[in-house]
């Protein structure tokens, strides 16, 4: 039950504040050493304990020479004894951090000229003493005295040329080295500066540049209880406000009920109070709080290790006072515990395709109980890997895992799923491990069937041809079609063919592409109903396609008898006699037409329908209707035959001219007889005669009379 508390004299974490550094950034080979261009390869984020990162190099120049082992801080700038000669660059360092506004970037020189650095490299403020910084009164007098607290110093050339000299004379009190008398411009203003240092400097005892102080300390090493406050943690130092970032997950509070909740980014006082609720299951409990203060210059900057493999980085001195957060942090230390990590497998051919699988842990240990849910995304693929790791679980808690969703969907059935073993038992400073394995395989997709029946109807059902019919079933754009022929002759419903496997949602229809109909059976309707089905999940979904069919009515044509009476007698003719005669193959069809006497001009006599076509009919006159006041003088039928069309009618004219009989020639007068006695006696025997023939005449009349007109109609089939 022990809580990490310190006290920080750092900048926050990311902090990257530029220095400007007038030194060798690095020497690292015995010739022409010089500042890498590029950044660091293995760059990282800041680590917690950085508090600055170098983001720049200005100003760069060079200088040439070498250390002198025996020079010492007051031993006036030698001019010969010179070891390991070689050109060293010199630049100006930036440091930054991101809680620094504009143009409050830190600037730096190097005091360690045989080690390296580089943009990207983290850093830490240093403890300020000769370990760090030899000789630190002279460097910390230069620093106070020349570029850049003090830009008019040196009084000549270029800012580069003033941070080359400023850097060469700091060098010279941490490094010992000392520029070649080859080059005397640059030896004559690195030597200017390191004798003013050395006679003005007369109390050589370091006095360590104040430092703003942020604090956080634990009470008293109170019982750390799961679920209950634990502190307080109270806060102090120089600064008089300060700003909290919670670890994540970590609840704290300004008082000892619990009442005040402290969220993250709170303003916290100087001098509060503050608690945190102890929760085994979260990882990392605590948090930080950032202040501002200025740090002088004459502070140092180490290396803070954040940059592995890297193992050193050459040391930073902070040229001028500059503005920089503080840190001050505390974390509790779980008591006695142990670890529960939670495994999972996933197998089979259809892993990768299951939806998110939900896991519950809890463990237990008498009033105390823990729950986490944790979930492994939808589509994760097959393999196996960590899922979870809870830390800090009390000794002596039983830990279960239980599934509420297994991932099971249409495209992936879970075939197997275990958790093993059932439970586990927390030991301390021990990982205890439960594995979720679960198998999928491809599953066998739902399928209905297709039935198409066809019902055949009317009354000449049963005289059709063969039907054609396509079924045709669709589902994610994919069509699956199946021919159906049904065999003629069908009458009825009747089930021509159950299309099966089909994958369930699919949108099935059928169409027909041959309806049967032929010169016995014509087609009059087609129905198809449904239109389409929708496949269901183990069931039949029918389509019915309906043909009803109907005896052909024949095509057939007519004839048409017409007789036409001319002449100047027409109208006195007695009555004709005709005959039409129709044959087509072995058929022979006649009728018999009388004309009633005296009818004039041209009339219709005869219609005989229902003739086939290709038929060929004439007409034949056998009584003309000549009688002893009416002769015929002309008989024409036209045409002589006719030939029957379908839906037409084919007319024949039989065209008599009648005109009054030619006169008799009057007979000579006969003698005069002698007359008879009695006057009468010459005249009896002649009015006998006359008489006799008018009997006669009267007998053949009613011989006429009496002729039966009679109409006759036969049909004769010759074989």
């Amino acid at each position: 039950m022990v809580s990490r508390a310190s006290v920080v004299r750092r900048f926050a974490a990311f902090a990257l504040v530029p220095i400007a550094l007038a030194a060798s950034v690095l020497v690292t080979a015995p010739a022409a050493a010089a500042p890498p261009a590029d950044p660091v390869p293995f760059p990282t984020d800041p680590g917690p304990s950085t508090e600055a990162t170098i983001v720049d190099m200005l100003y760069t120049s060079a200088l040439f020479g070498g250390e002198v082992p025996s020079a010492t801080a007051t031993t006036p700038y030698p001019s010969s004894g010179l070891q390991n000669q070689r050109d060293v660059t010199t630049a100006q360092i930036v440091l930054d951090a991101p809680e620094l506004g504009p143009g409050e970037q830190m600037v730096t020189y190097c005091i360690d000229l045989e080690t390296d650095t580089t943009i990207g490299v983290h850093y830490e403020l240093g403890e300020w003493s000769e370990a760090n910084v030899p000789n630190l009164p002279y460097v910390q007098w230069i620093l106070d005295n020349y570029y850049p607290d003090n830009p008019a110093q040196p009084s000549t050339g270029s800012t580069a040329e003033k941070v080359r000299a400023v850097q060469g004379a700091i060098w010279y009190f941490t490094d010992q080295f000392v520029v070649s008398r080859f080059y005397p411009a640059e030896r004559t203003a690195v030597r200017t500066i390191v004798e003013a240092a050395q006679a003005a400097v007369q109390n050589p005892t370091p006095t360590p540049p104040p430092l703003p102080t942020l604090t956080v300390e634990l009470d008293a090493d109170v019982p750390l209880v799961p679920g209950e406050l634990y502190g307080a943690y109270a806060v102090g130092g120089s600064v008089t406000s300060s700003t909290i970032a919670l670890n994540p997950g970590t609840e704290a509070y300004a008082d000892e009920a619990g009442t005040l909740p402290v969220a993250d980014g709170d303003a916290v006082p100087n001098g509060a109070r503050l608690y945190l609720r102890y929760d085994p299951g979260v990882a990392d409990q605590g948090f930080t709080l950032t202040a501002f203060g200025t740090v002088p210059a004459g502070n140092v900057f180490l290396y803070d290790g954040g940059n592995p493999p890297l193992q050193t980085a050459q040391k930073l001195i902070l040229a001028s006072d500059a503005p920089v957060p503080v840190r001050a942090s505390a974390a509790i230390v779980p008591p006695e515990s142990g670890t529960l990590r939670v495994n999972a497998v996933l197998a089979g051919d259809a892993a990768g395709d299951q939806s998110r699988i939900d896991l519950d842990v809890t463990c237990v240990d008498g009033t105390w109980e823990l729950q986490r849910t944790f979930s492994i995304p939808a589509r994760t693929p097959a393999g196996e890997f960590v899922l979870a790791e809870l830390p800090n679980l009390v000794v002596g808690a039983e830990c279960t895992i239980e599934q509420t969703d297994d991932g099971a969907n249409a495209y992936a059935t879970l075939t197997s799923s275990t958790i093993e073993p059932a439970s586990v038992v927390i030991a301390s400073d021990e990982v205890a491990e439960m594995t979720l394995t679960n198998v999928y395989a491809i599953p066998t997709p739902p399928t209905g069937s297709l039935a198409v029946d066809v019902t055949i109807a009317g009354d000449a059902a049963g005289a059709q041809s063969a039907l054609d019919l396509t079924a045709s079933c669709t589902i994610e754009g994919e069509t699956i079609a199946r021919d159906i022929p049904v065999a003629a002759g069908l009458t009825g419903t009747t089930t021509v063919a159950t299309v099966t496997d089909l994958p369930v949602g699919a949108e099935c229809d059928v169409v027909q592409t041959n309806d049967g109909r032929n010169a016995d059976a014509l087609i009059t309707g087609t129905t198809i109903l449904p239109a389409s089905v929708s496949i269901v999940d183990a069931e039949t979904s029918t389509i019915t396609v309906t043909n009803t069919y109907a005896a052909p009515v024949p095509v057939v044509g007519t004839l048409q008898v017409d007789v036409t009476i001319a002449g100047t007698r027409a109208g006195a003719q007695s009555a004709l006699a005709l005959t039409a005669t129709c044959v087509v193959g072995e058929a022979v069809v006649t009728r018999d037409i009388t004309v009633p006497a005296a009818v004039t001009g041209t009339s219709t006599v005869a219609t005989i329908p229902d003739l086939v076509p290709g038929t060929e009919c004439s007409v034949t006159q056998s009584e003309n209707g000549a009688n002893a006041t009416t002769v015929v003088t002309s008989t024409s039928i036209e045409p002589p035959v006719a030939t029957i069309a379908a839906g037409q009618t084919s007319t024949i004219v039989v065209t008599n001219t009648y005109a009054a009989p030619a006169p008799r020639p009057t007979p000579p007068p006969s003698p005069t007889p002698a007359p008879t006695p009695g006057g009468l006696a010459g005249t009896g025997p002649e009015v006998a005669g006359a008489w006799v023939l008018a009997l006669g005449l009267l007998a053949l009349g009613g011989a006429a009379v009496l002729l039966e007109v009679r109409r006759r109609r036969s049909v004769t089939t010759r074989r």
